[in-house]
């Protein structure tokens, strides 16, 4: 057992906050996403026998994993793949050694297979094979025989004899057949690896009569892995070799011995019934250059498309909390985070240690027990409860989870509860590795390490603690998805609930297996210069038009800021986050605009406290945030892309402008476009534009109404007037939010209800009266004269201000709720006009003709 923690010695660690900004690198770049079939580089796949379930992994190195399920497939039927049609990427296949029937599945999608081949010789125990063997632009079937040593090989995709016949290794040898191009030349050649040497013998040409071959030897003698071969090299176009064991792949980029280039993964997807999965290489078609409706990411949970995300510090969240007591005090805060509309709260870490008698001035961004909750901040009861009030309010909880390492003196480091020496890195003299801040380096090529911290880490935080996922410190430059595809999917197989988990950087490295990440857009805050939250150097639209991530959040703020960077600025908050696709991220306190109280200047916004009294002091930039908020929850249909990848967003420009330093942009949808022209430090005054309904697809209707979202104002304009730059009034660091809809020719729509009498000779007529798409209560003017309707003569005016029925608005396609009104008939009227008829005209504000009330039956004067 570890030790009681609070009783745990003090452990000394430099006070180093985690910034923002170090990024660790991957020794491996990857294709473009989209990339064509010969830029492409192959990766592994996985099949698994007993689920007829083939497990692909993007062929741009992404993560991200395609479940591809053979409905006709046999428990039996061994896997290969190959690019069986010219153009496209590869696809899988199966062979049937009972009958030696080759079955072809032309894309990577499920189903049954396309292509039914009868080739070999039945119950032969002969190993199946794919390969281009004469450049012809696709890959076509063959076939190794190990009784005769000889390969025997088809130039297409059909029955019959043999097309080339290679006589290559001894009869009866154990050796493993593998296909690749080992000159670059477009063509494939067989080869064979020995497990018992490690020795790799390769066949140089398809010619029967020339047999040049190579060997080498690579990795160890009695191997425990499978050779595999590909092009992973991404400056070259020869296919090179790998070696295969429990879902990991070491590659080399040269044909020859020596030390792995790159260790490559598979997020493994289990053992069934002690079966292992049968791995096989591919070129496929990246997740994302899907077409639409495959574009999805299944490990996502549903929360993670809406999501509001607040960051905040236990330890500095709430004011005065008692010692031990910060899980209690930061659960009485919820409901303002609710009110607000946050739906996601990502904890800076809980994780015990190291220990200090001020909680507020440690970091436990270098923690002593990764796997406990830091009883300092209360116990393990009172953060079940935090989860349970914030689920009960529609808030998911997201905890930091920190893998560059450990407390270094912390006993799980060195001592009798030590970890195993493989969990950590070590210098040359045997000593644990340091890390950059001063931790106990992990060893992330350990699977002991990686299945550590999944069950205990992954599973009882979620399954115990009521968890929905993990925000990952520096991930995935550290530890990558080689931790992260397990620890989601062992989570999800044991609790049947999917997390999220968000990364702090590398875009390239992360479609698919994470969610939300942040940075990396370069239109988010920069740590160290908090008077700026825009990257001038980016566009906003190109850079979502070029995003192949279905979530992705723009970070305004964060523990690793050296201040809060909104400074008062609603901009800050609108452009490019909480209107736009990207899901908008923030730190605890930029919603009311709050100041640091930081010990030492510099010192990250990690160890500031925060002061709730500051939310009074400027409760209307609070309220103005909130809006923000509520505006992009009410038009989620605007600016959420419903889980496809954010390039597919409906975004343009807005190019004529003049007054601003950020390019403002458009989203819409059907009928509907919201405008965010915002200022980030251009001085007060007139911002003009141009809302580009064309590119819309809304430049049909004649008429658009076009409303302030943030004061409820409106106006009106014909098609023609629209097509003229418009001017509006903008100061610093403010946002003009305008929702533009496309209407038809407005109409005026009422009805008079009653006439009643006041009991003192006069009376009052009732009704209700507005204009179509119009919001505004209307004024209005009473007409008194002939039951023909001439000879009307005007007698008094109002407005119909007063309290109306969803159901009016309904008629008037608005979302106004005063449409009625009561009009006073004098004494004087009844003596003037009694029996003629009583007519009520609607104001335009439009501009264009008043409109008299036209209704079935009409009242007369008394």
């Amino acid at each position: 057992m570890k030790p009681s923690l609070p009783c745990s010695p003090r452990v000394s660690v430099a006070v180093i906050a985690c910034v923002c900004g170090w990024l660790a690198s991957i020794a491996v770049a990857r294709a473009a996403p989209c990339a064509n079939y010969a830029s492409a580089h192959a990766v592994l796949g996985e099949y698994f026998p007993g689920r007829k379930t083939f497990y692909l992994r993007d062929s741009d190195g992404s993560g991200a994993v395609s479940e591809v399920a053979i409905s006709d497939a046999q428990p039996d039927w061994l896997p290969i793949a190959g690019k069986w049609q010219a153009g496209g990427y590869d696809s899988v296949g199966l062979y049937d050694p009972k009958t030696s029937y080759f079955h072809l599945k032309n894309a990577t999608t499920s189903g049954p297979t396309d292509t039914a081949i009868w080739y070999g010789s039945a119950n032969g125990g002969w190993v199946p094979l794919a390969g281009d063997w004469t450049k012809k632009g696709y890959a076509s079937i063959g076939l190794y025989n190990r009784s005769s040593g000889a390969f025997y090989l088809k130039n297409s995709n059909t029955g019959g004899a043999a097309d080339i016949v290679l006589p290559f290794g001894t009869a009866g040898d154990a050796g493993i057949p593998i296909v690749g191009d080992w000159v670059g030349d477009g063509i494939s050649r067989v080869g064979l690896y020995e497990p018992a040497t490690g020795m790799f013998l390769l066949r140089l040409t398809n010619n029967p009569n020339d047999s040049t071959s190579t060997s080498f030897r690579y990795g160890g003698t009695n191997s425990p892995y499978r050779a595999l071969a590909g092009r992973f090299n991404p400056s070259s176009a020869t296919d090179t070799m790998a070696l295969y064991k429990g879902s990991v792949l070491l590659e080399r980029y040269v044909l020859g011995g020596g030390a792995a280039d790159l260790i490559d993964y598979l997020a493994p997807t289990g053992v069934q019934n002690g079966v292992l999965p049968i791995p096989v290489m591919g070129r496929w078609q990246p997740t994302r250059c899907l077409s639409a409706g495959q574009n999805t990411s299944p490990q996502s949970p549903s929360w993670v498309k809406d999501a509001i995300v607040y960051e905040l510090r236990i330890e500095t969240f709430s004011e005065g909390a008692a010692d031990g007591g910060y899980f209690r005090a930061a659960t009485a805060l919820l409901p303002q985070l609710q009110d607000l509309g946050v739906s996601v709260v990502s904890l800076n870490p809980i994780a015990a240690g190291p220990f200090t008698p001020d909680v507020r001035g440690r970091n436990l961004y270098s923690a002593a027990y990764p796997d406990a909750i830091d009883p300092q901040l209360g116990p393990e009861s009172d953060f079940v409860a935090f989860v349970a009030k914030a689920h009960s309010l529609g808030i998911s909880v997201v905890v930091d989870n920190v893998v560059h390492g450990i407390a270094y003196g912390s006993p799980y480091v060195s001592g009798p509860g030590a970890l195993p020496a493989d969990f950590f890195s070590h210098d040359a003299d045997g000593s644990v590795s340091r890390t950059t801040w001063g931790t106990a380096a992990l060893d992330w090529t350990s699977h002991n390490l990686r299945d550590w911290w999944t069950w205990h880490i992954g599973l009882p935080w979620v399954q115990s603690y009521g968890v929905d996922g993990f925000r990952m410190d520096l991930e995935p430059g550290v530890a990558g998805p080689a931790l992260w595809g397990p620890f989601r999917a062992g989570v999800l197989q044991y609790t049947n609930k999917q997390i999220a988990l968000l990364p702090e950087s590398s875009p390239s490295k992360r479609a698919y297996l994470y969610d939300l990440g942040e940075g990396d857009t370069g239109i988010s805050s920069r740590a160290g210069d908090p008077g700026d939250f825009y990257d001038g150097s980016a566009n906003l639209v190109d850079t979502i038009k070029a995003s192949p991530e279905n979530f992705y959040s723009n970070q305004i703020s964060s523990h690793g800021s050296a201040d809060y960077q909104v400074k008062g600025r609603l901009s800050a908050f609108a452009y490019g986050s909480v209107l736009s696709p990207y899901s908008p991220r923030f730190f605890m306190g930029e919603e009311f605009n709050a100041t640091a109280n930081q010990s030492t200047p510099g010192d990250p916004l990690y160890f500031s406290q925060l002061h709730w009294a500051q939310k009074t002091a400027n409760l209307a930039f609070y309220n103005r945030v909130k809006k923000l908020i509520q505006l992009r929850k009410q038009y989620a249909n605007v600016f959420s892309t419903n889980g496809g990848p954010l390039s597919s967003a409906k975004i343009t420009k807005v190019t004529q402008y003049a007054g601003v330093d950020l390019e403002p942009y458009a989203m819409w949808s059907g009928n509907l476009a919201i405008t965010v022209v915002a200022k980030r430090a251009t001085a007060n005054g007139t911002v003009s534009f141009t809302t580009p309904v064309d590119k819309m697809g809304m430049s049909a209707y004649p008429w658009f109404r076009v409303t302030d979202l943030m004061t409820g104002a409106q106006s009106f304009y014909t098609s023609s007037q629209f097509s003229t730059p418009r001017s509006y009034p903008l100061n610093q660091g403010d946002v003009l939010v305008q929702k533009t809809e496309g209407i038809q020719p407005p109409d005026i729509q009422g009805y008079i209800d009653r006439v009643t009498s006041n009991g003192d000779g006069s009376y009052t007529v009732y009704g209700w009266i507005c204009a179509q798409y119009a919001d505004v209560s209307l004024g209005v003017h009473l007409y008194l004269g002939n039951s023909d309707g001439s000879g009307q003569h005007y007698y008094t005016s109002g407005t119909a201000n007063l309290p109306s029925e969803a159901a009016v608005a309904t008629v008037c396609q608005a979302s106004g709720t005063n449409y009625r009104f009561a009009l006073r008939l004098g004494a004087d009227a009844i003596a003037a006009y009694a029996g003629q008829t009583i007519f009520v005209h609607g104001l335009s504000p439009f501009g264009l003709n008043n409109y008299a009330i036209t209704q079935p039956h009409y009242y007369q004067v008394p």
